[in-house]
């Protein structure tokens, strides 16, 4: 399956809103993605900016918050229940964007590790 191309623009902006954070690239479906640790909590895929939250509470917090905003669903019938995708012209909204991406951080944070996969 062809996925589409990542916004640059968008994967710059993210990248840019990272500063400071500890987080490393590394690509998703062939588009840009950050992970905290072992864990992914980031990424662009298309016109949208992807963010990982806990269902529930949260997520229906920031479907609220930004206007076009759903489950991430990379194509029809597979859904990552774990994460939401914003259109990116929400991600342009300033303080409100940064609180929400340091949310999906600290949330990526706080799982535990991944198991080192054999060689």
């Amino acid at each position: 399956m062809k996925f589409p191309k990542a916004d640059p623009q968008l994967a710059h902006l993210l990248e840019e809103s990272l500063a400071g954070l500890e987080a490393h690239p590394r690509p998703m479906f062939g588009c840009p993605a950050w992970f905290a640790g072992s864990h992914m909590f980031a990424g662009v895929f298309g016109e949208y900016i992807n963010l990982r939250l806990p269902p529930g509470p949260e997520q229906e917090e920031i479907m609220a918050a930004f206007p076009g905003a759903q489950v991430f669903e990379p194509f029809p019938g597979r859904r990552m229940k774990e994460y939401v995708s914003l259109p990116g012209r929400q991600a342009r909204d300033g303080p409100a964007w940064r609180r929400w991406l340091r949310r999906s951080y600290d949330y990526a944070l706080s799982l535990p590790p991944k198991p080192q996969k054999g060689k």
